[in-house]
């Protein structure tokens, strides 16, 4: 029996992933013919692999048929609740991802704050 568990996602952007995965100071490997480990010796190959702390590393594989990548991993093993790393990850994926897009309509983000929330509060504005 597989320990290996599918989260569906929206991210599409390996660039951007990968710039989250830096920020939130994750290591991460890509590569061709890369596995990531389960209970039991498993393994499942992945498009990339990601550590965040003790345990088993997280993988993100591409899935074709949703045009986006899939968050899979033994978490019996992660040691991180899939929900809390989820939250983390889409919340600066999010950031970069407005990033980029301001940056091609010609904007900058000319302030950032944290709410008390965990909420990011950004101030755009247009070149000068």
């Amino acid at each position: 029996m597989s320990h290996f568990s599918k989260i569906k996602t929206k991210l599409k952007d390996l660039t951007i992933i990968k710039k989250t995965l830096t920020d939130l100071k994750y290591s991460y490997t890509e590569g061709q013919n890369l596995q990531i480990d389960g209970y039991g010796s498993r393994t499942l190959g992945v498009d990339l692999a990601v550590r965040i702390g003790s345990g088993y590393e997280v993988g993100l594989k591409w899935n074709e048929a949703a045009g986006s990548y899939d968050l899979i991993a033994d978490w019996y093993g992660v040691r991180t609740k899939p929900e809390k790393l989820m939250q983390n990850i889409m919340q600066r994926y999010a950031y970069h991802k407005v990033s980029s897009e301001i940056q091609k309509q010609g904007l900058m983000i000319s302030e950032e704050s944290r709410l008390k929330d965990g909420s990011l509060k950004l101030v755009v504005r247009q070149w000068s």
